[in-house]
């Protein structure tokens, strides 16, 4: 494509002039390198001396200016079409030079190697100057300001006899072009990769080649010269984002630039002229490309104009300045030019911007305002509401014939076959995962047997444990018990997994896992089994960690070590050596075939090269270059066939070939041992890396949270994928990656580019560049050496309440410290005690766990002479944490490990449950205590558990019969309680305290497996299971407790025992005939009599039982969750589809109704009792819940709030709950936070014919869609959208009340007024004209104005959303996100917006100038937006602030995001955010974070 055309140069070409010429701030961030740009670029030089001489009257400076223009012509008439040196028209040049036809000096860019060569006439003497062109990386990046260089470095000069030899030229002009076209070896800056030394394509060359080598040359031809250097300020920057070549700044136009400056000295000194012309012509230059980009304003932006513009106003000023130091003035000729340049330019900014200004104009029409009538436009259409009330009134009674079908199966895992697919949902999610903990407690050992030497069994663990761990570790959250299982289940596990790798690959032994321990202690285990399983782990680790060899590497993070796993495996492995030997082999044959590429390649370019010098001259032809004076002029064909060919030879290059494997020996082991990694081992190491990373949660010794710079993986290795061994298992957690490049993907992937000759076969077959090393693939960072925190010790620690927080580290006994906190601490620390304890109790509190094998000591104290109130929850929680952790091993290695080993003594067994008793009987009189009944059952259930003498353990059975009775009695009396109740507020507590007592009870039973079947047999010990199984299930959703985590841990002890004891009880039931569960039915449903007896469902759904007392009625019950269910039903609670529907919390909150099956009016269910004083139905059709009413006769029907949904405002759909009132046909708007009392005062949508009216007592809502409603919208849809503007009616004076409920605002407008006043904002009203002159662009603000002309400006603040459009900045606040309403007064005279004095106010004002900045000032404040804001941030009241709020911090980080940063790549580069720039001081982020070091030094908190 054309880069110009008959009109000029396109845009395109005008942007790459003014990047290289002007350097704007906003540079390309990769190379753009044309030629065709490069000869629009030396052409507009060209014309603008034509141009610049037009205008000069002085001969002499005449001459001057022609001087540098042939200079100019000569470096364009040497170039060929690819911008290189071209040898016949350089050879013409230099032909013409020693004739005198040209006139002038001759620049001449070497490009590739980055040198220029400045060739000029002296007497009768020609002399060559060289010089460098383009700084190297480093000395552009590292240099503070301009870089100060000196033009030329050397010089040689021959005589003109010797220049008169035509072969000298000829030959001269071959290796010019030569050089120019041809890099040379060894001149090149080299990086070291892979122990070679390569090239570095991105920095650039160095002009040895030219300035030593050539110069030498010419110098022994003829002699060196001393010349008069010039010094030179030079710019340039390195950018780069992901390309091959870097943006620098043109070497041509660096050479342009030196060369007339060069030749426009020189004249002046030979022509003895005090004026230098060099700097007004690069004004008037720069005034040309300002003219260009003019034309061209609309697709170049206002930016690059104004940063052109005032980049030629600094030259001017500069110039000014400059003469009359030296007494000289301009002259007012060529300044002309320069100054319309200018002036356009300014007008085209101007227009631009104010037709942006113009378009922010908006005129609020008062006629429009004057004509509404709303009391017309008060009926809405609502067609959905009218075929709901005609569906309410069509409903019929239904029958009541169930078709009930369990949906939830419990599975059952067969001894041989591991757990699988045990995903659900709900409750049954606990149950599965029970299932699969009992499978590995009873069957892993007896599964690892027959598959110990498979070598899929590690990876059958693999899959099993991390399916088990991604459902466990979520659902258990919070429950510290739980929480315990699951890290005692995955630890046998991984025993289970790690005995498996170790039978098949015994080297495995020598190394060490790394497995933690002694974070093991932490483990809540409440039964001996439970323990032995945790001993039986610790034993075999422990036997594990004694055969490590004594310098062995990590498995984990130390890859290519002589002592690696790896290593150590492959020298075994003669699998694994032969497929080295076939790496190796198939490297060999591809080095082959590409040193036999290079050779053809070598060929290729030798025969082009022939071909062009065989062809004599190039081809030229004649062009006008003048269409009226019909000039022409001799000039090179682009299609030239010499140049062809040397063009075709310049461009063979030939790909690298890189070795596939590390010129390291032992790396290239380890990388071949990782392409076919066996099987067993490749799966052990995943699962105790993710044990150790995911379960533990260990953390890397240093901060790993750097991501990678470039991620190269093994498997899409190019040379060794083809060899590696794919495993699929789920997702892998270590795997191979390099962050360093191969050379095949680098930008060094390519060799030759006019250089193909002087390559080596070293050349192109390259080392292996990259540098493997084990990666933790799903955290995104390098593996490093594991430390291992705390983390499962603050899962497997109950957390107090709130109010106790600071006590919390009395329950937390980490591994390092098992004896807790010394008594001394507790005494230093007494200020922490909180306000609802004394004294005397936080000293007992904080020692009661004080050392692991004396805190049983402790506990029997507080019984014996209490100081601690064992009925607050944090004393439950206390006794919880120390009786359960499972703590220090035995040295003996015992079960009962060091902190419970007291307890296997029938001494102090005899004496603690002595204790017991005497403190239930104080405590079994009042429910209120229940909480000290349940740390009296939690000790006495350990103590069962451990204790060896018979005796003892009678006992305890004994106590925990007394403590259930207890407890049920406790029961039953709150339960009658919340019966007889009237109060909705007391029955939902009652009810709750009815559920915890409940699962104290319950608790009672939760001993090992051998004691809860003989308890059971008991049919009266089952019923009391029961009984409180139903009552927990009935009421567990509407429980408010006091410490809900402890609530939590408890029903999920509750579901843990139920699973436990299902089969048990299903046995007794149908097999032994046991009647315990008639018996707690019955208790909780007196009209049930029982008929016949139950049945089990079968064995996917063994868990529910079924009875069919009649033949209309069937009766079914859950063992598992004891959910009773007559004819498919709840008896007493509504179902969860009920419960969790949202109209049910905003009606009812946490209250959980008792229902009946009903059959009236199509509905499901009646509560039993009335609520709020209504009789309630409830039904469920499709997603919409159904409930009916009832009140001293009159009658009410929900409606869902979809049928409103988009007719009315939001806040009258979502914050209202709708009742369709039967017998005045309306529907009742009661507020969503008291749904129930009928009021007057409530809004009411009444039938009107077809429509509706919304009314209150002398109030209507105006229809939203009305044009009343829309015209209104339109006004104040800058700061709401129109479904959240209330537009209300006052029938008695017919004004208006226009509320914006979510901004806190509201308006008024009288009766056929014009004005629309506020009403927090007293004496204001809505300004016609909504032009504020400032924050061009911000759409969200409304302008307010008093009869005296003061105004005000309402901006809220929120999320901010912004896009570019027609060159400027669109913004606006997201109307969903606002916090607050910022008012904002207009100071005409200082030209400027006034906040309130907060700091909030200042910064969100600021963030708004920085958004909504023009290159040109505002109208109002005469300062562009980044000027105010700058000034804002400089202020001293933004620097004097005492705290920074997190509000004010956010806002703080957005304004520094405005401002462009700079990042480097390795290579030097940068990159700049892609943002709308400004063309001022972009100094903002620095202004932004003095504050914050201010803040840092000052140490003040944030809040």
């Amino acid at each position: 494509m054309s880069s110009s055309n008959k009109n000029g140069p396109s845009p395109k070409v005008i942007a790459y002039l003014i990047h290289h010429l002007v350097l704007p701030p906003k540079l390309p961030q990769a190379d753009d390198f044309d030629p065709d740009h490069e000869n629009i670029l030396l052409r507009t030089t060209i014309q603008a001396l034509e141009e610049f001489q037009a205008h000069l009257s002085d001969p002499i400076q005449s001459q001057q200016v022609q001087s540098v223009l042939c200079t100019v012509k000569n470096l364009l008439g040497g170039r060929n079409s690819e911008g290189y040196v071209s040898e016949s028209q350089l050879a013409q040049i230099l032909a013409g030079f020693n004739a005198g036809a040209n006139r002038g000096a001759i620049p001449i860019e070497i490009k590739a190697q980055n040198a220029g060569i400045f060739i000029s006439r002296q007497y009768s003497s020609i002399v060559f100057e060289s010089f460098e062109l383009s700084p190297t990386n480093e000395e552009t990046m590292t240099g503070k300001g301009r870089l100060i260089r000196s033009f030329p470095a050397c010089a040689a000069m021959l005589n003109m006899e010797t220049f008169r030899q035509a072969d000298l030229r000829v030959t001269l002009a071959r290796t010019i072009a030569n050089l120019a076209s041809q890099p040379a070896p060894g001149f090149q800056p080299q990086i070291r990769k892979a122990k070679e030394n390569h090239d570095e394509m991105r920095d650039t060359t160095h002009p040895g080649m030219v300035t030593d080598f050539l110069m030498n040359v010419m110098s022994a031809l003829g002699e060196p010269t001393d010349f008069v250097a010039i010094w030179k300020n030079t710019r340039d920057e390195v950018l780069w984002s992901q390309s091959k070549q870097p943006w620098r700044r043109s070497t041509l136009w660096l050479l342009v630039r030196v060369s007339m400056q060069l030749q426009f000295s020189r004249n002046k000194a030979f022509s003895g002229s005090n004026k230098s012309l060099y700097k007004p012509f690069m004004m008037f230059l720069l005034s040309k490309i300002l003219g260009l980009a003019s034309q061209h304003s609309g697709a170049l932006g206002t930016e690059l104009l104004y940063v052109t513009s005032a980049k030629l106003s600094r030259r001017i000023k500069k110039f000014e300045v400059l003469s009359q130091l030296q007494d000289t003035h301009p002259s007012q000729d060529w300044m002309t030019p320069i100054r319309e340049a200018l002036f356009r330019a300014h007008d085209v900014i101007s227009k631009r911007w104010k037709t942006i200004l113009d378009g922010t104009r908006m005129t609020i029409d008062a006629k429009v305002l004057e004509e509404l009538r709303p009391e017309n436009e008060i009926s809405v259409d609502v067609p959905e509401l009218k075929k709901s009330i005609a569906k309410i009134a069509a409903r019929r009674n239904v029958s009541s014939i169930s078709d009930f079908q369990p949906t939830a199966e419990c599975p059952k895992i067969p001894a041989h076959e591991l757990p699988s697919g045990f995903e659900s949902h709900g409750e049954y999610q606990y149950f599965r995962l029970a299932t699969v903990e009992r499978w590995v407690e009873c069957n892993l050992v007896q599964w690892l047997n027959r598959h110990i030497r498979e070598q899929n069994a590690t990876g059958s663990l693999r899959k099993l444990m991390e399916e088990y761990h991604n459902i466990a570790k979520p659902a258990y959250s919070g429950l510290p018990v739980s929480m315990s299982i699951m890290y005692l289940t995955l630890m046998e596990l991984w025993v289970a997994c790690d005995k498996s790798a170790c039978s098949i690959h015994p080297l495995l032994h020598d190394f060490d896992p790394e497995i933690p321990l002694e974070l093991l202690q932490s483990l809540l285990l409440p039964l001996k089994d439970q323990m032995k399983r945790l001993c039986d782990v610790e034993a075999y680790i422990q036997i594990q960690r004694n055969c490590i060899s004594k310098n062995a590497s990590s498995l984990f993070c130390d890859f290519g070590q002589p002592s690696s796993f790896a290593v150590r495996f492959f020298d075994q492995s003669p699998l694994h050596q032969a497929l080295l030997s076939r790496i190796e082999q198939d490297a060999m044959d591809k080095k082959r075939e590409k040193c036999s590429e290079l050779s053809r390649k070598k060929r290729e370019h030798r025969d082009l090269m022939e071909q062009f010098d065989q062809i004599i001259d190039c081809e030229y032809e004649w062009v006008i270059t003048h269409p009226i004076y019909r000039t022409e002029e001799h000039r090179h064909i682009p299609s030239c066939k010499k140049c062809g060919l040397k063009a075709e030879a310049n461009s063979i290059a030939i790909e690298v070939y890189e070795w596939p494997l590390s010129a390291n020996q032992v790396v290239a082991k380890s990388t071949v041992f990782e392409l076919d990694v066996p099987e067993a081992f490749f799966n052990w190491r995943d699962v105790t890396f993710m044990l150790l990373r995911s379960v533990f949660e260990s953390t890397y010794r240093q901060a790993a949270d750097q991501q990678p710079r470039a991620r190269y993986v093994l498997p899409t290795d190019q040379g060794l994928s083809q060899f590696f061994s794919q495993r699929a298992c789920g997702e892998q957690h270590i795997v191979l990656l390099s962050q360093v490049k191969p050379h095949t993907r680098s930008h060094r992937n390519q060799r030759g580019n006019a250089s193909i000759l002087n390559l080596t076969d070293e050349d192109v077959c390259v080392n292996n560049g990259l540098q493997y090393q084990y990666f933790d693939h799903p955290q995104g960072v390098f593996t490093d050496v594991l430390c291992h925190n705390e983390r499962v010790l603050e899962w497997c620690t109950y957390k107090l309440p709130n109010r106790s927080l600071k006590l919390q580290k009395y329950l937390t006994r980490s591994p390092s410290q098992p004896d807790g906190v010394f008594p001394n601490e507790v005494m230093a620390n007494q200020s922490e005690c909180p306000t609802h304890i004394s004294l005397d109790e936080y000293r007992a509190f904080g020692n009661l766990s004080f050392g692991h094998r004396v805190q049983y000591m402790n506990i029997l104290t507080q019984l014996s002479m209490p100081a601690l109130d064992f009925a607050k929850v944090e004393t439950q929680l206390l006794l919880l944490q120390t009786v359960l952790q499972a703590s220090c091993r035995s040295s003996s290695g015992t079960v009962e490990r060091a902190s419970h080993a007291i307890l296997a003594e029938k001494r102090f067994g005899n004496a603690l449950i002595n204790q017991l008793e005497v403190n239930l009987q104080r405590v079994s009189e009042n429910w209120e205590s229940w909480r000290a009944l349940a740390s009296f059952v939690q000790l006495t259930t350990r103590l069962l558990t451990l204790a060896v003498s018979q005796q003892i353990q009678d006992k305890c059975r004994t106590y925990l019969s007394g403590a259930r009775k207890v407890a049920l009695g406790w029961l039953n009396v709150i339960k009658s309680r919340a019966r007889m109740s009237t109060n909705n507020g007391k029955r939902a507590e009652l009810y709750s305290k009815a559920v915890e007592i409940a699962l104290l009870c319950v608790s009672t039973f939760d001993v090992d497996q051998g004691n809860v079947s003989a308890i059971l047999r008991e049919p009266s010990e089952a019923s009391i299971l029961l009984q409180c199984s139903i009552v927990i299930q009935e009421n567990k959703e509407g429980v408010s407790s006091e410490h809900d985590p402890l609530y939590r841990s408890m029903l999920q002890s509750w579901r843990s025992l139920a699973y436990q004891t299902y089969s048990m009880l299903k046995n007794e039931i149908i097999y032994h005939g046991s009647n315990c569960l008639d018996d707690a039915i019955y208790e909780s449903w007196s009209a049930f009599h029982p008929t016949s007896s139950w049945q089990s469902l079968g064995s996917s759904h063994e868990h529910w039982l079924m009875m069919k007392p009649s033949s209309t009625r069937l009766i079914h019950f859950n063992l598992l969750t004891a959910e009773l269910l007559v004819d498919g039903l709840p008896l007493a609670r509504l179902p969860q589809e009920f419960m969790l529907h949202p109209m049910y919390s905003a009606l009812f909150g946490k209250t959980s109704l008792e229902v009946m099956p009903d059959t009236e009016l199509g509905l499901r269910f009646s509560a039993k009792y009335a609520y709020r004083g209504y009789k309630l139905r409830f039904g469920m059709e499709t997603s919409d819940m159904l409930v009916r009413a009832t009140r001293n006769g009159q009658s009410f029907s929900l409606l869902p709030q979809r049928l409103f949904s988009g007719k009315f405002p939001a806040a009258f759909v979502e914050e209202h709950v709708h009742w369709y009132d039967h017998d005045h046909d309306e529907v009742e708007f009661r507020p969503c936070d008291d749904p129930w009392p009928t009021n007057s005062i409530n809004w009411r949508l009444k039938r009107i014919g077809s429509a509706w009216q919304l009314t209150k007592p002398g109030v209507a809502l105006v229809n939203s869609s009305s044009n009343t409603a829309s015209a209104l919208s339109r006004v104040l849809s800058s700061l709401e959208s129109r479904l959240h503007i209330h537009v209300l009616l006052d029938k008695m004076s017919g004004s208006m009340d226009i509320e914006l409920p979510r901004l806190q605002l509201g308006f008024r407008l009288e009766h056929q007024g014009s004005e629309i006043q506020s009403r927090q904002y007293r004496g204001m009203h809505v300004d016609p004209h909504q032009y504020l002159g400032t924050l061009v662009g911000f759409a969200s603000k409304l302008i307010l104005r008093r009869a005296n002309g003061e105004r005000l400006v309402l901006i809220p603040e929120g999320s901010v959303v912004y896009s570019k459009k027609d060159d400027h900045v669109t913004a606006s606040v997201d109307k969903g996100t606002v916090v607050k309403m910022h008012a904002y007064q207009l100071d005409t005279i200082l030209g400027r917006l006034v906040d309130n004095g907060n700091l909030q106010s200042k910064l969100f004002l600021c963030y708004l100038h920085a958004l909504t900045s023009h290159c040109l000032p505002d109208p109002l404040t005469a300062h562009t937006g980044t000027e105010s804001a700058i000034s804002i941030l400089r202020s001293g009241a933004v620097r004097s602030f005492d705290v920074l709020t997190k509000r004010n911090m956010l806002i703080m980080e957005l304004i520094a995001e405005l401002a462009p940063k700079r990042t480097y790549y390795p290579e030097q580069s940068c990159s700049w955010r892609d943002i709308i720039f400004t063309s001022e001081d972009i100094s903002s982020g620095d202004d932004v974070s003095s504050p914050l070091l201010s803040l840092r030094r000052r140490r003040i908190f944030v809040r």
